[in-house]
């Protein structure tokens, strides 16, 4: 279980909060920010589901030991927490919204409100949830003290909403999805399978595959640099990987990211190494340029595996994200495992070469089809899953 947040804008909290669950009903899961570390007269941020009841995130409070619903709460859900997001989908519970923690006057103190100077310990909680109550938890975890301000950046210094800033965030996304799931396996199938295809093309003394291989990869570098832009405006930037406040996947994301991107952005400058197609040290080229594209692309596979099943506030689907996001690359690999072995088995001559270079045409065609499908379809869900 996790809690993720960010003072987004004076008065304003981004917060997240997700866990396993076999449960899908009469279950919660709970941030308290507490004086002490210890549970009592505590403010309480909760994900739930009460008995009988969907999803919702509310305000509670820690009386003593019991946990209790606060008179009146329940009419202002709405206003105070936007953008909301709740599932529990593929054994995970998930919630996030803005929130407004400038407090409530009506609840006497009992609705959370934020001070910028205190020190707070964060109490999350776990268990069944009741009609009226959150139970008993069955799992807690308690944090450090911290004043919140020194875990996240205030929006009022950057200027930046957070709708905006949800904005960047997707638009990162889809950008690299367009790069790393359309364009770049586009130019490798079509380098890997087309070359001997229109061999009388050459526009600009160049064959065609070799036009759409380095189109494409050009169109893609320049997708993941705007990317790279975005999130890390995003984030006022600062940095999200190891040695930052985030949470251990969002860690792992950047930097298994940030290595998939370095391996991207020095292909052009490999590329341009390469020698002479008949020099003798060639075929060392071809292995170095097409291992630094395979490796590139399975650290990318990854990084956006790990968003895929992690980042639920951005993508709803978990399990149909991850199978999508590994097709990809599982599509380049089984193209190549049927190209070794056509070669292997099928003689190529001038009676069939034709009809062989069709069929190779017409698979890469298929192939690209079903890239721009998956990219398409993961991009939706991005633009609308929170």
């Amino acid at each position: 279980m996790a809690v993720s947040y960010k003072i987004t804008a004076p008065g304003f909290m981004q917060i997240q909060l997700t866990m396993k669950t076999a449960a899908t009903s009469s279950v919660y899961l709970a941030v308290g920010f507490s004086l002490d570390n210890s549970m009592g007269n505590d403010n309480v941020i909760e994900c739930s589901a009460l008995t009988g009841e969907s999803l919702s995130m509310k305000f509670s409070y820690n009386a003593g030991k019991n946990n209790v619903r606060i008179k009146g709460e329940e009419t202002i859900r709405a206003q105070y927490f936007q953008n909301e997001t709740t599932t529990i989908t593929d054994g995970t519970l998930y919630c996030s919204a803005t929130v407004d923690v400038r407090g409530w006057a009506s609840s006497n103190g009992q609705v959370f409100t934020y001070n910028e100077n205190q020190t707070y310990y964060l109490l999350l909680a776990a268990g069944s949830a009741l009609s009226t109550s959150l139970a008993q938890h069955k799992i807690t975890e308690v944090s450090s003290p911290r004043r919140l301000s020194d875990y996240g950046t205030n929006g009022g210094d950057s200027g930046m909403s957070s709708t905006t800033k949800m904005r960047l965030i997707k638009a990162h996304a889809i950008l690299m999805l367009l790069a790393w799931f359309f364009f770049i396996p586009t130019a490798a199938m079509f380098a890997r399978f087309l070359r001997a295809s229109w061999p009388t093309l050459k526009p600009g003394g160049m064959l065609i595959w070799f036009h759409v291989h380095r189109t494409c990869n050009t169109l893609a570098i320049i997708l993941t640099i705007s990317s790279f832009i975005c999130i890390f405006t995003a984030n006022n930037w600062n940095w999200t990987g190891p040695g930052s406040q985030s949470s251990k996947w969002g860690q792992t994301h950047t930097m298994v990211g940030i290595f998939a991107l370095g391996l991207c952005w020095i292909q052009p400058f490999v590329s341009a190494l390469r020698c002479n197609p008949s020099h003798p040290r060639r075929p060392y080229f071809n292995w170095a340029h097409r291992g630094i594209g395979v490796t590139a692309m399975i650290l990318a596979t990854t990084t956006v595996c790990i968003a895929a099943d992690h980042f639920l506030g951005l993508w709803p689907h978990r399990v149909t994200q991850v199978t999508l996001s590994l097709m990809p690359l599982t599509l380049i690999i089984l193209l190549s495992i049927l190209s070794i072995l056509f070669k292997k088995f099928v003689e190529v001559d001038e009676l069939n070469v034709e009809k062989i270079n069709g069929i190779r045409e017409l698979t890469v065609y298929l192939g690209v089809i079903v890239l721009a499908s998956i990219t398409v379809t993961l991009s939706v869900f991005v633009g609308i899953g929170a």
